[in-house]
């Protein structure tokens, strides 16, 4: 028997839905969730309903509403308690420009985050608690968060069950199956985060002569930028309308000049 297995069958199978679904919850959004084995357990329970021991159905919708429910209380959780843990500047964990750096990257990826770190151990945790630090828009953050939950709950559990009644003996390569699902579920992140770099370009104040990464607005040029080390105003050159394009070693997204 796969090892993995080995661990995780016994514990369903004696504490059975309840189990399942707390776990489910808890790592969905509690801070001491993250290390939960949320995807290993959920194949285990696709193959445990193959076998007739779960009912797949009731365990989908199950565990669905329990992964759902646990981001919700995540998002409340870092909106009503985030930001005043994270008030100490001099801290590593706990450092303000966190929030901001937060408040950022949900303003821009938000819809695509909530979905796609619950393909992720660990990051499925943290991830609803720093959308509501953030204050991400909580309808856009609800709409996504069904989405999220009911894909991952489905496509885990389904994996389990048709692997368990098409495969004999599927058990016995649990680990290298979650493995193989984890590493492919990071391709959308790895594709968005190089999708990222080729917007981004390294802008030299005219001012300080700093040089700071700015992200290349899409489809739009940048008609200012405040500099984040002398706090001056950046603007576009004589008969130009790009700050990008002035001080960068990249052109904006438009890529051109007022005539």
């Amino acid at each position: 028997m796969d090892p993995l297995l080995a661990i995780i069958q016994p514990f369903l199978i004696q504490y059975g839905y309840l189990a399942l679904l707390f776990i489910v919850f808890a790592e969905s959004g509690l801070f001491f969730g993250f290390f939960f084995p949320g995807d290993s357990l959920l194949f285990t329970a696709g193959l445990l309903a193959s076998q007739g021991i779960f009912d797949i159905y009731l365990t989908i919708i199950g565990v669905s509403i329990a992964a759902i429910l646990g981001d919700q209380v995540g998002y409340w959780t870092g909106k009503k308690f985030g930001k005043k843990l994270f008030n100490q500047p001099n801290s590593f964990f706990f450092n303000p420009n966190h929030v901001t750096k937060a408040e950022k990257f949900y303003e821009k990826y938000g819809k695509k985050t909530i979905i796609l770190a619950r393909f992720v151990p660990a990051i499925r945790t943290f991830a609803p608690i720093v959308a509501g630090i953030a204050e991400m828009d909580y309808k856009t953050f609800v709409k996504y968060n069904i989405v999220g939950g009911i894909l991952w709950s489905v496509l885990f559990l389904s994996l389990g069950f048709f692997l368990g009644k098409a495969i004999p003996k599927a058990e016995e390569y649990l680990t290298v199956l979650i493995l193989i699902v984890i590493v492919l579920s990071f391709i959308p992140i790895i594709l968005e985060i190089l999708k990222t770099r080729k917007k981004s370009a390294q802008l030299v104040c005219p001012f300080c002569r700093t040089q700071q990464t700015v992200t290349i607005p899409e489809n739009q040029c940048m008609a200012f930028y405040n500099c984040t080390n002398c706090k001056k105003l950046i603007q576009p050159k004589e008969n130009s309308c790009c700050v990008i394009c002035d001080y960068s070693n990249k052109k904006c997204s438009v890529s051109r000049t007022k005539k």
